[in-house]
């Protein structure tokens, strides 16, 4: 520990009230006086939303757990400092004017669909010429989106009760970029691709505490996705997060490309906004299968045969 202060309360006392973040804190009892949504999952039956049993991870699991709560308000102020070049909206200098610089450069990139441009913080989404510095984040059944557009001075937020809600998230942000401020990006995906023979992915791929079963059903690529807690404590965090047991209802992939596929049933239209990270990518794909995994940016590693 550097301050010999929590990570929560240097983000209230450090951050907050300098971004212009008033209504912003990182614990449940400060949420409690706010006017705060709760998080809700679609009952796999019916799709009936329910009510989530955890509000939070734990404070412990910081930064995640020292998740931040606040308005769409205090979020637009924090994107807005990405349009400041480090000046926060009351005019306080939060960054350097070089780090917001490091943040919108391209520091890795796969060069795979799936996985947009990296930057210092936050995933640089190209759409066409465009590059639109974004994130996003989920609270147990809760997702947010935050996206800026620097050559236009724009900031997109949003946040859904739902985790259905991401579908929404993605079609407001490209309703903005196409119609309000005339950006033509295009489709992501090209249509007709044929992988050949699929047996070459499939395997168990596992990273920390995660395990993926592909296997071969019907000319389609099925997952099944199981959590490996180290503990009984994990595997209630686990449960709680996800708002259902594991293993999770398996799901089918088709082929969009090379090395690449999408979730069956899903148009290709509707992945070329930030819904791109449901395609599932396969890498140092050789003779004896493929040796890696990676969706939504998390890589997992094939089991040796």
């Amino acid at each position: 520990m550097v301050t010999g202060r929590a990570y929560s309360d240097l983000l209230e006392r450090d951050l907050f009230p300098i971004v212009g973040m008033d209504d912003s804190c990182t614990s449940a009892e400060g949420a409690i006086l706010r006017s705060t949504a709760v998080g809700h999952f679609p009952d796999p039956a019916t799709g009936v939303p329910r009510r989530t049993d955890m509000f939070k991870l734990p404070d412990s699991w910081a930064a995640a757990g020292s998740t931040p709560i606040g308005t769409i308000g205090d979020l637009l102020a924090f994107g807005r400092i990405q349009l400041a070049a480090g000046v926060a909206p009351s005019g306080a200098r939060v960054l350097s004017a070089e780090s917001i610089s490091r943040m919108q450069t391209v520091s890795h990139d796969m060069r795979t669909p799936n996985v947009p441009p990296i930057g210092l913080g936050w995933l640089l989404m190209p759409f066409g010429a465009t590059t639109v510095p974004s994130m996003s984040g989920a609270s147990p059944g809760g997702v947010a989106v935050l996206a800026v557009v620097p050559e236009h001075d724009l900031v997109f937020a949003a946040f859904g009760n739902d985790p259905r809600a991401m579908q929404l998230h993605d079609e407001l942000l490209l309703s903005l970029l196409r119609d309000h401020l005339g950006i033509r990006a295009p489709e992501l995906l090209a249509a007709g691709h044929h992988a050949g023979d699929l047996t070459r992915y499939t395997g168990t791929y596992r990273s920390n505490q995660l395990r993926v079963d592909v296997r071969l059903v019907d000319g389609e690529l099925e997952e099944m996705t199981t959590y490996e807690p180290l503990d009984d404590q994990q595997a209630r965090i686990f449960t709680g997060f996800a708002g259902a047991t594991v293993p999770f209802p398996p799901r089918r992939y088709v082929p969009v490309g090379r090395d690449l596929f999408a979730p069956a049933g899903i148009a290709p239209s509707a992945l070329s906004g930030y819904s791109r990270q449901l395609l599932v990518s396969y890498h140092d794909v050789g003779a004896s299968g493929a040796a890696y995994r990676c969706a939504g940016g998390r890589m997992t590693r094939r089991d040796r045969a």
